[in-house]
């Protein structure tokens, strides 16, 4: 997967666990700020917590209530610019300015239009700026950066966003923890549970939750733990149905797809003894109509055609929810479907061009 997508991660930062697991000894000192020389560090006293796939996380001592993220592929961006620029790596130049101004706004409408369908109590308040923020060495290292003299600064965008509480016996997560493509899965299995979510079951002979427990193989504990406590619980059940139907409806009016790969992005949990949800950090981060590139991808794939990185990173994470959807969808007895796969490569009968997934998005050694 590309280097420039922030969404193949298998993270912890929304954890209170993987935060305790994640910011221990080396690795809480590769990242800390607690001696740098910088307003922000004086003001707020920042503490590390963990580094996803997309953002590096950190707490604020004196608001315990939310947690500061800062957006990795913002910084890559800026600095990359700088230096097609020739300008100093803590500029920002006027296109930076332009595109990070576009890329906050977009970020916003998504999220408002999240919060307007789900309703405001799944999505966490959160806000983002632009900001000047402070940098070492390591942290350029970690995100796949260097600097040739010393660098203070850099700009890049921060989310401040309400921490949400992810402990005790009630909490499971939505998630894939990883990408069928990168397991070791054989080749027949993988084809047959595919078929079953993406073409449907008449094709494989599976069930929705057995080609997904196919699908997740020796990984993917979060969603196996999850299937396994609806099964037991009618109001876990029926709540997640709804949840489930919600996501795909939301995708048919938007192509809108979430990232159920990372740890607690959503997170299942009990608020006052209910069964409820929150996309802690779900909204995935590029163009908003995503699945429309994969969708063409999938055409060029089904042609024997080459595709780009980004079209790659965009089918992998789409087909991956859209498998996802369709697999609890099945198992929780919703009629709801996503129809991914085009007209061109499938018209539901006897046209019909097969697209090894598996062979494509492997990620490579």
């Amino acid at each position: 997967m590309s280097s420039e997508n922030p969404k193949q991660e298998n993270d912890a930062e929304n954890t209170e666990e993987g935060h305790g697991a994640a910011a221990k000894g080396a690795e809480r000192s590769f990242f800390d700020l607690e001696n740098v020389d910088h307003e922000i560090v004086k003001k707020f006293k920042p503490e590390f917590i963990a580094m996803g796939g997309e953002h590096i996380v950190y707490s604020i001592p004196e608001h315990p209530d939310v947690v500061a993220k800062v957006n990795i592929l913002s910084v890559r961006r800026i600095l990359h610019e700088n230096r097609r620029a020739l300008q100093r790596p803590d500029a920002l130049t006027d296109g930076a300015k332009r595109y990070m101004d576009n890329f906050l706004h977009e970020e916003a409408e998504k999220y408002q239009g999240v919060r307007a369908y789900f309703g405001a109590e799944h999505a966490p308040n959160q806000k983002k700026f632009l900001l000047k923020i402070p940098i070492t060495k390591n942290i350029l290292k970690a995100i796949g950066e260097e600097s040739s003299g010393e660098l203070a600064e850099v700009w890049g965008v921060v989310m401040i966003q309400k921490r949400a509480e992810l402990e005790g016996p009630d909490h499971f997560s939505l998630a894939t923890n990883g990408y069928p493509e990168q397991r070791d899965i054989p080749g027949g299995v993988y084809q047959a549970a595919t078929m079953c979510l993406l073409y449907g079951d008449e094709y494989s002979g599976l069930s929705g939750k057995e080609a997904l427990l196919e699908l997740l193989g020796e990984g993917g504990g979060d969603l196996k733990n999850l299937i396994a406590a609806a099964e037991q619980d009618a109001k876990l059940r029926v709540m997640l149905k709804d949840l489930v139907e919600k996501l795909i409806v939301y995708f048919e009016k938007t192509g809108a797809i979430f990232d159920v790969v990372g740890k607690d992005n959503i997170a299942i949990m009990k608020e006052g003894g209910v069964w409820t949800y929150k996309f802690v950090d779900a909204i995935y981060p590029e163009g908003v109509d995503v699945s429309a590139d994969a969708r063409n991808a999938i055409v060029k794939l089904a042609r024997k055609e080459e595709i780009t990185d980004v079209e790659r990173n965009e089918v992998l994470n789409t087909i991956n929810f859209v498998r996802t959807m369709n697999g609890l969808a099945e198992f929780l007895g919703s009629e709801k479907r996503i129809n991914i796969i085009p007209d061109e490569v499938w018209d539901g009968e006897s046209n019909f061009s097969y697209v090894d997934f598996q062979k494509t998005l492997k990620e490579e050694d």
